[in-house]
Order: structure tokens, then C-alpha cells, then sequence
């Protein structure tokens, strides 16, 4: 049974866990994977307790709202839910967009609108309660990714990572759009993930001709000084400190020769055995977190997220599912 221990990491959850974040210093929320149930338990994963079950099942994807007192819960049949964790109530979105979540500013969404009669697609800002609808671009892909971009007026929005696509990273103003601006484009499989002070972004994207490596760049928000960092992992195993100085990620050391990059990964073809480091931005210094013998199993990092003060490593296993935390210092 996960415990408080002096390893320097532990399974910290009972049973598979879809998505979790901290909620506070002490107490981590997550979703159970089985039942959809929104569940607490301390940091070191004792007393889990169930704190809403809104009784909805096939949850295919959660996201969560930056304090987290809300929740948006997409099923896999493509229906929403905005979930009220603080007053207990759950609601079914009365619109369909394609894919929403948090845009990380106050009670606004960002959301993918899709027309049958007109058949455009489009990149829209808005409150939970619709109260302030507002388009923000015509989106050029189906399959799309996008995020409000911190400590700025900007939205980003680019192709969902594939490795037979060009990537095409656009922003665009959230208070008067106007044209788009594209920023990035060309790398094929590409995906992104900004800075916390917003001057950033970091990308992994194919690294040669096969597809079956993947590597790690850094530029600026405006697409100047890209610079290779050198590191084969995906985004989705990485995270930035909150003074943007230093990243923290996993890094797979098996994935199989051949294998179709991130396609396969994210299909679940395989899972990763990583290691965990971290790198300095400015000088380009990398650093273990833990050390190889102190692994105790094979764990493939998604869900990352870091304590207040950046000495605990949060991540689901995808292995077992189950929430893990690392001791970084």
C-alpha cells in the first residue's frame, strides 16, 4: 500500500489514475480511471477520499482549471462536461465544440468549433457560461492543438503532432484578432509547450528522415534563436519550472528501432522506460534527478506537474496507471 517512505520515489495512488493535479500544498485531486469519480488524497497518497462522483462514465480526457476548482470532462463519445468540484454539480455543455479546455485566464475556455453547414472550422474564446463569445481565427487543420499564451495577449494554436505533417505553430491576438502569424513551421510531428513567463516555447519534433527519432528545440515566442537542446523526448514528458529557467523531463531510453514518431507512442504502440533529468535553459547543463539503480520499475511519465516549491516530481505511469512522485532534492 503506497506510503510516506525515504525511497526517493513511490507509487502514490491505489488504483489507475486518468489525469491529477495539486490542489494545495497538502492535497492532490485526481479522477479515478475506472469510475470517473473526482477523488483527494494527501501528498504522500494517504487517505484517499472520494470528493465528487458525478456519475459519468467513459471520460476520454480531463482537464482541469488553473486553481483547480473545476473540471472539464470530454467522454468518448466527444460529449463535455463542466464539472463544479466546490458545489458539487456537473453540467453538459449545452454546445459541441470539437475539443475545449481551460484557456488558464480567469473562467474562459478555449474551444474548436466545427459548422456542418458552412464546414469551417474555427478557434474561439469564450466564458464556461458562452457570455462572451469571441473568434479568434479560421483554423487550416482538423486536428488541432491550442493554448492562451502566458503573460501575454496571444493564443497559439498548431496541428495536432503527426509524423507524415509539417507543423504549422500560429498566434494570434485573444483582444482584437486579426491575421493570424505564423511562427513555426516544417518540422514534421511537432509539438509545443510554452514557457510560464510566456517568452519561450519548447518543441520535440522529428530529428530525421525515418521518423523514428525525436528531439527537443527551444526558441523564442516569436519563432527567432531556435536552437537544438539535444534531448530525444517528447513534450508531453517535459515541464518548466515556474521561473522558466529549467526543464524538467523523462526521457525514454527503449523505444523501439522503426517505430513511426510520436504516432505510435501516443497510439500506445509501446511503452517507454525513462530516466529523469533536468536541464538548465540558459547554459545548456543536464542533470539527473534520480539516479539509474534507484528506478525501482519500468515508468513512462505522462501528467507532469511539480510541488510549490519545485522539490516534487507528480506523474502518471503509463504503465499502470498509477500517480507516482519523485523526490528532487
Amino acid at each position: 500500500e503506497p506510503s510516506a517512505s525515504v525511497s526517493k520515489i513511490t507509487r502514490i495512488s491505489r488504483e489507475p489514475v486518468l489525469s491529477a493535479a495539486l490542489a494545495n500544498q497538502d492535497t492532490i485531486y485526481y479522477v479515478s480511471k475506472q469510475s470517473g469519480t473526482v477523488m483527494e488524497m494527501s501528498t504522500h497518497g494517504s487517505t484517499p477520499r472520494e470528493i465528487f462522483n458525478p456519475g459519468i462514465g467513459n471520460v476520454a480526457r480531463v482537464n482541469w482549471s488553473p486553481d483547480p476548482s473545476s473540471v472539464l470532462y470530454t467522454t468518448k463519445k466527444n460529449t463535455h462536461y463542466h464539472l463544479d468540484i466546490t458545489n458539487q454539480r456537473s453540467f453538459l455543455l449545452d454546445f459541441s465544440p470539437d475539443f475545449i479546455q481551460w484557456s488558464g485566464k480567469d473562467n474562459r475556455v478555449l474551444y474548436k468549433q466545427y459548422s456542418e453547414e458552412t464546414k469551417e472550422r474555427a478557434l474561439v474564446l469564450d466564458t464556461i457560461s458562452r457570455a462572451q463569445t469571441k473568434k479568434l481565427a479560421d483554423l487550416p487543420f482538423r486536428r488541432v492543438e491550442f493554448v492562451e499564451i502566458p503573460h501575454s495577449l496571444l493564443a497559439a494554436y498548431w496541428s495536432e503532432p503527426d509524423a507524415n505533417t509539417a507543423s504549422e505553430l500560429y498566434t494570434v491576438s485573444t483582444v482584437s484578432p486579426g491575421d493570424p502569424k505564423m511562427i513555426h513551421s516544417g518540422s514534421y510531428g511537432a509539438d509545443y509547450l510554452f514557457s510560464p513567463d510566456g517568452k519561450k516555447v519548447l518543441i520535440s519534433a522529428i530529428s530525421d528522415v525515418d521518423g523514428s527519432k525525436i528531439a527537443l528545440s527551444i526558441m523564442n515566442r516569436d519563432g527567432a534563436a531556435l536552437q537544438n537542446l539535444n534531448i530525444p523526448t517528447f513534450v508531453s514528458k517535459t515541464l518548466w519550472s515556474q521561473d522558466s529557467k529549467t526543464i524538467y523531463y523523462a526521457q525514454p531510453t527503449n523505444i523501439p528501432a522503426g517505430s513511426v514518431l510520436p504516432n505510435e507512442y501516443h497510439d500506445g504502440t509501446f511503452v517507454t522506460r525513462d530516466t529523469f533529468w533536468k536541464v538548465d535553459v540558459t547554459s545548456g547543463k543536464k542533470s539527473r534527478i534520480i539516479n539509474l539503480d534507484e528506478l525501482p520499475t519500468q515508468l513512462d511519465a505522462t501528467n507532469l506537474f511539480l510541488s510549490p516549491e519545485e522539490d516534487i516530481l507528480y506523474f502518471i505511469n503509463r504503465g499502470d496507471g498509477s500517480l507516482y512522485r519523485l523526490n528532487i532534492l
